[in-house]
């Protein structure tokens, strides 16, 4: 009897934790975008502030950014973060 209730309250457990997460849309898709000649260099996702923070990415992106400038384009927010990584995923292969 004890394993059957675990399994019931692990998928209750799962099926708030989906609402949860389905509330829970302060993600977006990103771009940076040379400044001199509109190239996009980086498709990313995450917060608003996390498409913000340069000092939080790679080396290579702070070294483009230093030498081209850079836009930083929201291509979608009001994402959940699956949402957001199937985007994300989605650009990547659609620029690359």
């Amino acid at each position: 009897m004890k394993v059957s209730g675990d399994v019931k309250l692990k998928e209750i457990f799962m099926s708030k934790l989906q609402e949860l997460e389905q509330k829970d849309r302060r993600f977006c898709v990103y771009m940076y975008q040379k400044q001199d000649d509109g190239d996009i260099y980086y498709i990313g996702q995450g917060t608003i502030a996390r498409s913000k923070a340069m000092n939080k990415h790679s080396k290579i992106c702070q070294s483009i950014d230093k030498i081209h400038g850079t836009n930083i384009l929201i291509y979608k927010d009001n994402l959940t973060k699956q949402e957001a990584l199937d985007l994300e995923v989605k650009l990547i292969k659609q620029y690359v």
